[in-house]
């Protein structure tokens, strides 16, 4: 996507430079023509002066016909930069969006998965804890009676075992 509105920026750029060359050399053209029709002028006022009027009245149409055309050949250039501008302002824009979804989703995804890893973590704790606990009866002489352990040495309970005092908590 940044590729992307690189190479939009980089369209964007080269339009506008083309634009401006145009221009420049339609400037050009406009100051070319303007210098050959004065001197155009000087001459023919130079031979017949009558003519001279008329040919002055045409070759003014002629630049202004010219002219009109140049001004609508750089209004047109000018109206697709200004559109080409706006698209690339318009990808920006939608890029923008999506990478902001997209991080704003990868946030949830990730508080998501945080919580449900602390909990399965708090979970194996428990089942680590619990094996622990059932090691130490397997491996100990002792067994259950009610709902405490009963272990061998102490107060008699008849066969010999006791039961385990309380956990003070």
């Amino acid at each position: 996507m940044e590729e992307a509105v690189k190479a939009l920026l980089m369209l964007r750029s080269d339009i506008i430079e083309h634009g401006r060359k145009i221009e420049y050399k339609i400037n050009e053209q406009h100051r070319a023509l303007s210098n050959e029709s004065e001197r155009f002028r000087y001459q023919i006022n130079g031979i017949v002066r009558e003519a001279g009027q008329g040919i002055d009245k045409a070759a003014k149409q002629s630049l202004d016909s010219v002219n009109e055309d140049y001004r609508r050949a750089v209004d047109d250039m000018t109206e697709k930069v200004a559109n080409a501008d706006r698209i690339i302002k318009k990808w920006q824009i939608g890029g923008g969006v999506f990478l902001l979804c997209a991080a704003i989703t990868m946030c949830a995804l990730m508080y998501f998965l945080s919580s449900s890893l602390l909990k399965k973590k708090a979970e194996l704790q428990n089942y680590e804890n619990a094996v622990e606990v059932a090691k130490a009866y397997t491996n100990s002489d002792a067994y259950i009676c009610g709902n405490r352990l009963c272990i061998k040495p102490g107060q008699n309970m008849g066969n010999g075992y006791r039961q385990a005092k309380e956990r003070s908590r």
